[in-house]
Order: structure tokens, then sequence, then C-alpha cells
């Protein structure tokens, strides 16, 4: 009887170690994602986003874009707000959601 416990217990810890993994897996392939308009879009890399985000504030009705996105090595998700400030696009406010 005290077995089958032990079996019990076991699998059950290993099911919970496969979720985590599952779980850490989906964070680091997390991508970035930016707001305008209601409208959520993902690229593939932060990189890719900041190359298009003259355009992005340009397609913005209200000149603001909010990024939202993973950060190399932190738990969490990282937020960011963009403006156009003499024609460049800047970061107005970052921080952690």
């Amino acid at each position: 009887m005290q077995f089958a416990g032990q079996l019990k217990c076991r699998n059950q810890l290993l099911k919970t170690l496969k979720t985590n993994v599952q779980m850490a897996n989906t964070i680091t392939q997390w991508k970035p994602q930016v707001h305008i308009n209601g409208q959520t879009t993902s690229f593939s890399t932060y990189r890719e986003l900041k190359r298009n985000m003259k355009l992005l504030l340009q397609r913005s009705t209200e000149q603001i874009v909010t990024v939202s996105r993973s950060r190399r090595g932190e738990w969490g998700e990282w937020f960011e707000k963009w403006g156009m400030y003499n024609g460049k696009p800047v970061k107005l406010k970052e921080g952690w959601m």
C-alpha cells in the first residue's frame, strides 16, 4: 500500500515538473507585442519592432504605441510607451507590469 502511495506521489511530481518546463518554454518564446488603436501585433524580435517603430507611430491615431515584452534573464512582463519627439521615436514610459 505504501509503494502505491509513493508511486502516485512520484507521478504527480513528474507531471508538475513537466508542466513547469512547458511554462518556462512558452515564457522564453514570448514575442514582443504592439498595441495600436485597439489591435495587437506581434513581432519576432525586439530589434524588428524598433526598426518599424516610426511607421507604427504614424499609423497610430493617438501617436502613442504600447509595447509589452519579456526581457532576457528576467521573469515577468515589461511594458514601454513610445511617442514621437522631433520626428523620432522616443520611449515615454517603461517599467514592469
